[in-house]
Parts: C-alpha cells; structure tokens; sequence
C-alpha cells in the first residue's frame, strides 16, 4: 500500500516491517542502530513519521529470500536423532563415572590396606618370636630329656646286683 505523502524511493515503518516479516519495533531498532538508512519526513497525520530506503528493505527480502530455508522434519527423525545424543551423552557420562568409582575404590583399598598390612608384620613378627621362644624351649626339653635317659642308662650300666649277671 503506497502511501502518496512519503517520497519516492523510501517506504514507512509499518511497510518495511510487513515486507521483512518483522514488528515495527524491530524496523524501529535498527533506525536507532544505524543499520538501516531512515530519515524523519511531517506527515499528513501531524506528526512526523520515520520512513526507510526502500532499497534496502528490498535487498534484506532478497537476502530474505535466499539465506530462508525451510526443512521439515519428521518427529520420528527427530526423537531418533535425540535418542542418540542422549546415548552418546549417557554413554560418557557412564564411562567418566564408572573410572571415578575405579578412583574411589582404588583409594579406599589404599586406605584399608595400609593399617591391614602394619598389623599382618605385627603378627609376623610375634610368631616369629612366638616361634623362637617354642625352639628355645623345645632344646632345653630335649636337653632335658636326653638328660634323664643317659642318667637311666648310667644306672643300668652299674647294676645293683653285686652277683654278676
């Protein structure tokens, strides 16, 4: 809708808006930024009214135009695809925790292991000297015996009876 009160070459917010696809507030913003070409013109309705270059309004459609690409997927396409990536991202996540519980029971053995293996050298050492104290008596009872059977063999050797055998 070509409004006769704006100069040739230029068009107003709302028609730049409309043929962008786009709310009036957004043509408005890119005034204010500067990326967009406009000037303040009095308009027919009392007040003065920003209008744009026309050129460039039909070069961003043509830009539009090219660059919009519309593909349509299928649901089942895309919950498969998601399915995927969830796996993908489970299948770290398992993989990262399972080597941090390895970690961990690393650790813990670590720390279990080391009071268990200073009390099994306690215990090695009190049966060894369990051990020496049983072969110390062990040679003195041998010693004892052996002893008692060369007096009982002194005392068959010198026989009581005076008679002879």
């Amino acid at each position: 809708m070509a409004q006769n009160w704006v100069p040739e070459g230029w068009i107003g917010v709302k028609e730049a808006a409309k043929r962008l696809g786009v709310a009036d507030k957004t043509i408005r913003r890119k005034i204010e930024s500067g990326e967009l070409t406009a000037k303040l013109i009095p308009s027919p309705y009392g007040r003065d009214m920003w209008v744009v270059l026309s050129d460039q309004i039909q070069t961003a459609q043509k830009i539009i135009e090219v660059i919009e690409v519309k593909q349509e997927y299928e649901l089942h396409d895309v919950a498969l695809a998601l399915s995927e990536i969830i796996k993908e991202r489970d299948a770290e996540r398992d993989a990262k925790f399972e080597e941090q519980l390895q970690q961990l029971a690393q650790q813990m053995i670590h720390h279990i292991q080391q009071p268990v293996l200073a009390e099994m050298q306690q215990l090695r050492e009190e049966n060894t000297r369990l051990y020496e104290m049983i072969d110390k008596r062990l040679a003195e009872r041998d010693a004892e015996v052996v002893a008692q059977i060369r007096e009982k063999q002194e005392v068959k050797k010198s026989s009581w009876w005076p008679f002879g055998k």
